[in-house]
């Protein structure tokens, strides 16, 4: 636990632990990514920033085309953020209150994260509460 006003020097190290390139596989089609998350002021974000398939089997360049905002659309696949506003919580050592964004669907749930082990960060995507949703495991790599 964190105390002494807001944050102690052990603390920000705590809460910067989940700065880092982790290894993403999609369950639903089971590509495989580099996300890296970093940190933004108080708040962390990740985005993708290497694809194993960058492009589909005719040649072209995947993009986020089911981005609800049109004038992202054309965003290479390997460019795409999907995390944002993400905070520690020192008192129960999770990250939450941000947003994370899924390409697959093209939709936005609120995420709270937390370390399983020392390199295995869960992320938990959900609708209203975090008992309803889905949780995918992230790998750190560096």
């Amino acid at each position: 636990m964190c105390l002494l006003a807001g944050f102690s020097l052990s603390c920000l190290a705590q809460a910067d632990k989940i700065v880092g390139v982790y290894e993403v596989t999609e369950t639903e089609t089971g590509e495989v990514s580099k996300v890296e998350i970093y940190k933004t002021g108080n708040t962390y974000g990740a985005k993708v920033v290497w694809l194993a398939e960058p492009y589909y089997p005719d040649g072209t360049l995947k993009t986020d085309i089911k981005n609800p905002d049109p004038n992202l659309r054309d965003t290479p696949a390997d460019k795409i953020v999907l995390v944002t506003g993400l905070q520690y919580n020192p008192d129960k050592e999770i990250w939450e209150k941000g947003k994370v964004y899924h390409p697959v669907h093209g939709k936005f749930y609120k995420v709270q994260m937390e370390f399983k082990n020392e390199d295995t960060l869960s992320v938990r995507g959900y609708v209203g509460v975090p008992m309803v949703g889905m949780t995918v495991y992230w790998k750190k790599i560096s």
